[in-house]
């Protein structure tokens, strides 16, 4: 034990002659002083990154590229197959079901007149034929008494030699007979009228009530309760093929003259913006519209994807997502351009404080801070960036698309991102 603790003290002499002490000390404190150089130098960087360059303005640069241009218009689902069911009689509506009365079955009553004026008229027909009935029993026995009296008058005359009776009692027996055969025949022909007059009456009672002529779903309402129709008028749509929608869309002529055929579409619906279904382009129509819009492009909806159907949503509840009569945003890919200038569109908005605004320009950065105005011509756009058409522009040119807050902070992470240069 003595010799170690001698050996201790020797060392611990020999490092404080040689001074080895103080060395380790400046170490230390050298050590700690490039750790803070270190987190100043990441916390200057940190506060660059967030706030970008010491510039007065966002900017990206000009590049060339591939752009599949999109166009965005309204549309509407529909069912490949609808029919418009149409008022067949005069009366007043009722009640009529509607598109959110759920899948109708064939037979089932969807639209009722109100029956009253049809049930009069019935009763009445009926009477009519009950008296042409009469009237052809009445008909049939004078016909009856009639053919009686001639046959004696005739059974007489022949017994006594044509003596008796008179030739002008024999000519008022015909006569009578030949007007009973034609009494009888009217009353034959009145009760085949009446009987055709009940008949129709009856089926306009039965028209009254509208029934669904195949399993399907109501599109549309055309009338409302209470109101008077007449024979043609129509009162609703029924889709069938649930399985088959499409989604047409109303454009002018330019624009159809734009799509490529089997053109891609993405169908945003109205009612659930983040229900988005995919379609293609099947036909385009034409029709008669007095504000320019004279074409029907009608796409088909592609059916919906593995994952959805297997989650349920291909059921009752994709039904009640994606049904006829349901409001759409369509976004329409048209025909991709290759190898094209591109700016965001936030450049095609930029203007420098005390500029008024102009159609038709960018702005890039001629120095550190200043803008300098280019006459553009845009082209197409996918709704983030816009293809562009300018002399003397080159791929890597510095384009504005927004000036920096007075003061860079931390706060400039809610605006525009610094780090691309996006707005």
């Amino acid at each position: 034990m003595t010799d170690i603790n001698h050996v201790t003290e020797t060392e611990g002499d020999l490092d404080a002659f040689l001074g080895a002490r103080p060395r380790r000390r400046v170490a230390h404190w050298a050590s700690l002083v490039a750790l803070l150089l270190a987190a100043g130098a990441a916390l200057w960087l940190l506060l660059r990154f967030v706030n970008g360059p010491d510039l007065p303005y966002y900017s990206v640069p000009l590049e060339r590229g591939d752009l599949t241009p999109m166009m965005s218009a309204p549309g509407m689902i529909h069912a490949e197959d609808e029919i418009v069911l149409r008022a067949s009689e005069d009366g007043t509506v009722r009640s009529l079901l509607g598109p959110g009365d759920g899948v109708v079955r064939a037979g089932q009553p969807i639209v009722v007149l109100d029956g009253a004026p049809f049930q009069a008229a019935l009763a009445g027909a009926g009477a009519s034929r009950a008296a042409a009935q009469a009237a052809l029993v009445a008909a049939q026995a004078q016909l009856d008494n009639a053919r009686a009296r001639l046959d004696r008058y005739e059974n007489v005359w022949r017994r006594s030699q044509g003596r008796v009776p008179s030739a002008n009692e024999m000519d008022g027996a015909r006569a009578e007979m030949m007007r009973a055969v034609a009494g009888l025949d009217s009353a034959k022909a009145g009760l085949a009228l009446a009987q055709e007059q009940e008949k129709q009456a009856r089926a306009r009672l039965d028209a009254a009530i509208v029934r669904a002529p195949f399993d399907g779903l109501v599109v549309a309402r055309a009338v409302a309760p209470g109101q008077i129709v007449r024979p043609g008028t129509p009162l609703l749509t029924l889709a069938t093929g649930l399985d088959r929608l499409v989604v047409s869309v109303p454009l002018r002529a330019d624009e159809a003259q734009r799509l490529a055929p089997s053109a891609k579409a993405r169908v945003l619906l109205a009612d659930t913006p983040d229900h988005v279904r995919s379609a293609r382009l099947v036909r385009i129509e034409a029709r008669a519209d007095t504000q320019g819009q004279d074409r029907l492009a009608v796409f088909a909806l592609d059916p919906p994807a593995p994952d959805a159907a297997q989650s349920g949503e291909s059921g009752g509840e994709e039904a009640l997502k994606v049904r006829p009569g349901v409001a759409a945003t369509v976004e329409i890919e048209l025909p991709a351009r290759e190898g094209v200038l591109l700016v965001p569109n936030a450049a095609l908005g930029f203007t420098p404080d005390g500029v008024a605004p102009r159609t038709g320009t960018i702005y890039v950065l001629a120095g550190k801070d200043d803008p300098r105005q280019v006459a553009v011509s845009t082209g197409v756009s996918d709704g983030r960036r816009t293809e562009i058409l300018a002399n003397g522009l080159e791929p890597g040119v510095q384009v504005i698309t927004g000036r920096r807050a007075p003061t860079a902070s931390l706060q400039g992470a809610t605006g525009p991102d610094a780090k691309s240069g996006k707005p």
